[in-house]
């Protein structure tokens, strides 16, 4: 008997958590369903990581309606009887697509919100603004389900989009997979482990959302107290911007913009303390793989997933975000305590338990064979 066949959208393969996060639980979507992927950005970085078998479609436009209007012929080509797509930029011209075909030629449609509604729209320009909110607020009540990352997203998506909180289901990200610590047993040097001084480190893009100011401000403060050696792991459009706030408080001798690494683990397994500084998160994956490695953490407590990672403050240091000052307090507190990496060796891992590949790719599975059971037609 045919596997049914489920679509699934993604605005790109480039580096980022979603992606990250969608390409973990693929395994567990192409066992249970005729997975066919499409792109609306072609190429990228992950490609490479694609399992074997799941062939891809390049929509080639991340313009609404262009993108829809592809999508549209490849539903019609396919036939899918479930969909499945990641983040605003896929959602939308999906949604779009479906609400032109007729009813029994839709598939069952499920759509992910990674971050935080409200958050991602403020960054965003006026007119932006608009067109998305406006969107969200028409389309997604559209969806079967409404997948979100954390439960904190839940109560943001209902002020952009009252009429799709019936339809939400909160399902973690896919936080580690084994990757993670056969990866960190990787051979691994850097100029910095031949210092005396302990290791901070944090990963993640170079963009306004993860607040590497403040994160170098913090340990210019700390710095003013104890030596301490800071790499950052992930390129992005604020690299220049900053190298020369680095060079500006003093700070070029001890701080690695260490760029892009497909392998970032071992040395996150080598920090100290590893270190989120992000204005907004809907998960924050590179929680999830610190844990597993059994690192102390100290992060923001910034909207929606830090908090529920770390349990409130059980596996890890919260602190308000955008604060230089409580964010090197807690980086120094985390350093002075010569218990931290025994407990976080000894509770990290479990916790991380929670955030699996294997877990969160089930969870999708479960919700899609609950959505086709629920599809007119089907036998259940």
């Amino acid at each position: 008997m045919p596997r049914p066949r489920l679509l699934v959208v993604t605005p790109s393969l480039g580096v980022g958590g979603a992606e990250r996060h969608m390409l973990r639980i693929l395994p567990a979507l192409a066992s249970a369903f005729g997975v066919e992927l499409a792109t609306l950005r072609s190429g990228g970085t992950l490609r490479a990581d694609l399992p074997a078998g799941v062939p891809v479609h390049d929509i080639d436009s991340l313009g609404w309606i262009t993108a829809a209007r592809r999508l549209r012929r490849l539903v019609g080509r396919l036939r899918p009887e479930l969909a499945l797509s990641f983040q605003e930029a896929a959602n939308v011209p999906l949604l779009l697509a479906l609400r032109t075909l007729a009813r029994p030629a839709r598939p069952a449609t499920a759509v992910s919100v990674q971050g935080a509604p409200s958050i991602v729209l403020a960054d965003s320009r006026p007119r932006t603004r608009f067109r998305v909110s406006t969107a969200m607020r028409r389309l997604y009540p559209a969806a079967d389900r409404v997948i979100v990352a954390s439960a904190g997203v839940t109560q943001d998506l209902a002020a952009v989009s009252p009429g799709s909180v019936d339809r939400v289901r909160v399902i973690y990200n896919a936080g580690i997979d084994a990757a993670v610590t056969t990866g960190a047993a990787e051979p691994w040097d850097h100029r910095f482990l031949r210092d005396n001084a302990p290791l901070v480190v944090a990963c993640g893009r170079l963009t306004d959302q993860k607040d590497y100011p403040t994160l170098l401000g913090a340990l210019a403060d700390l710095r003013a107290r104890r030596e301490a050696r800071l790499i950052i792991l992930g390129d992005g459009p604020l690299r220049g911007f900053l190298s020369r706030l680095s060079a500006e408080l003093g700070l070029t001798q001890v701080v690695d913009l260490a760029g892009y690494a497909a392998n970032p683990y071992p040395c996150m397994a080598r920090a100290r303390v590893f270190v989120l500084s992000s204005r907004s998160e809907g998960f924050g994956n590179v929680l999830a793989e610190a844990l597993a490695l059994g690192v102390p953490i100290v992060s923001t407590d910034c909207p929606h997933g830090p908090g529920e990672i770390l349990d409130r403050g059980r596996y890890g240091t919260l602190v308000p975000p955008g604060d230089p000052a409580a964010l090197a307090a807690a980086i120094e507190a985390t350093l002075d305590d010569p218990d931290s990496p025994r407990r976080a060796a000894a509770l990290g891992p479990a916790r991380a338990a929670e955030f699996t590949a294997e877990r969160s790719g089930a969870a999708y599975v479960a919700l899609l064979e609950e959505m086709l059971a629920r599809r007119p037609g089907s036998d259940g």
